[in-house]
């Protein structure tokens, strides 16, 4: 069979190979590709498929040096392989993992962090990480999910790599709360598809406050339709709703440790998976503690998940941040639950640039950049940096990347993990400590 997710020809590199023996899938690697080696040693990328899995090649890409399968036969599944809970899981793509077993996905994602690790940050093997950090459910544990809109007013995800909508009945990943607030979405607007469709995406939340609809207009609607209106006064019955035009007029409260609450905007950013996340939180609290923090900063603080826990801890600080309301939302907490420290609205590099100019130094500096990682700003943060800095990231290769650099401006690791942050997916979080040499 032709395995779901595995056909990559609209991009028009198809090329049909000739008919050759089966070949093993080895490990996964970042992107969450399949990885072989053929038997004259050439590699070959395959997308969709997991470690274990016998395949017989149709056709492939090979473009920039690197050859990827489009069209591939499974001749034998995995042993780890698994029937996927979703029905949708081979035309959604979101959960690109859930056909393997909880265990085997562990392994996977560690190998594919170890990886990165070893090829772009150059570490030693005695130096990688030998498991990741879990915690809570691997199936309803997100309380946060971004749904697309389509211009007719459907509402679901694109299958990956088009703007197919994919219309999932439920998300295995979702808390059940979300699960029932798409549901009645979907009610509500089953007979008007065309009040949802001046909004291009919408995020449905779960917070200690209750469940919460985000609306984000399309670029270049300044308002909201009256026909909108009338469906978000509906759902007003029993949600919290906000839009892009009025996103300041709702903050979502969250329980980050025991003791220790944040606020979140919405349709700002918060982690999607709680458990996890108080994992990392904790770790870098008692990492801070040990090393005898007495000042931080934190940079891409958001709305404060981990300048808060460490304000609660006794080690005053500044968070900076380039999102108003996530600032707004962490001096809100700050100040509720009395602690010392500040919030900055800024751009994390012109901040740092500016520290530096008057070679100011924090203790810690942490850093928790976007997905793209840090790229210019990374030597005016480095020499900033006291004799501590922390760096998190959720991609492996951007942080690798970031880890490096770190490491060459000066700095030694002390600690380095993993966090299995997204279940059923090959995305993970990551952190490393490190303390300056010499």
């Amino acid at each position: 069979m032709n395995e779901p997710g595995c056909e990559w020809t609209q991009f028009g590199y198809d090329q049909p190979v000739a008919s050759q023996d089966p070949l093993r899938v080895e490990k996964l690697v970042p992107g969450g590709d399949g990885f072989l080696r053929r038997p004259d040693g050439e590699a070959l990328l395959v997308p969709g498929a997991l470690p274990g899995d016998l395949i017989r090649l149709q056709s492939e890409q090979r473009k920039g040096g690197v050859s990827r399968a489009l069209g591939w036969d499974l001749v034998a599944p995995s042993p780890d392989r698994v029937e996927p809970v979703c029905e949708v899981y081979a035309t959604c793509g979101g959960c690109d993992l859930m056909a393997l077993a909880g265990e085997a996905q562990a392994r996977a994602k560690l190998g594919l962090f170890r990886d990165a690790l070893e090829r772009v940050a150059h570490l030693e093997p005695a130096q990688l990480p030998r498991s990741l950090t879990r915690a809570g459910p691997d199936l309803g544990y997100r309380n946060r999910l971004r749904l697309q809109i389509t211009p007719d007013g459907h509402v679901g995800f694109f299958r990956k790599h088009s703007h197919e909508l994919v219309e999932p009945r439920r998300c295995h990943v979702a808390a059940p709360e979300i699960e029932g607030a798409l549901a009645s979405l979907r009610k509500l607007a089953r007979g008007t598809k065309g009040a949802l469709a001046q909004f291009a995406f919408v995020e449905i939340r779960r917070s200690d406050s209750g469940t919460s609809f985000y609306f984000s207009l399309r670029e270049g609607v300044a308002w909201v339709p009256v026909e909108a209106q009338a469906l978000l006064k509906k759902l007003r019955r029993d949600y919290s709703v906000a839009t892009s035009v009025d996103s300041d007029a709702l903050f979502e409260r969250f329980q980050l440790t025991e003791t220790v609450y944040l606020y979140a905007a919405a349709g700002a950013f918060s982690q999607v998976n709680w458990a996890v996340n108080r994992e990392l939180v904790a770790r870098v609290v008692e990492l801070a503690k040990s090393s005898g923090v007495v000042e931080f900063l934190d940079l891409y603080c958001g709305s404060g998940n981990f300048s808060l826990p460490l304000m609660a801890a006794g080690v005053p600080g500044v968070g900076v941040e380039s999102n108003r309301a996530s600032v707004a939302a962490a001096t809100r907490a700050a100040r509720e639950q009395g602690f010392s420290g500040r919030f900055v609205v800024d751009d994390a590099i012109r901040y740092a640039t500016a520290r530096e100019r008057e070679a100011k130094r924090f203790d810690l500096v942490l850093v928790d950049p976007p997905r793209a990682g840090v790229k210019a700003g990374l030597d005016g943060m480095a020499r900033i940096a006291g004799s501590q800095l922390c760096v998190v990231g959720c991609d492996p290769v951007t942080f690798a990347r970031d880890l490096r650099g770190f490491l060459a401006a000066g700095f030694a690791l002390r600690h380095l993990e993993g966090f299995d942050m997204f279940p059923q997916t090959h995305h993970l979080e990551a952190l490393a400590w490190l303390q300056r040499s010499g």
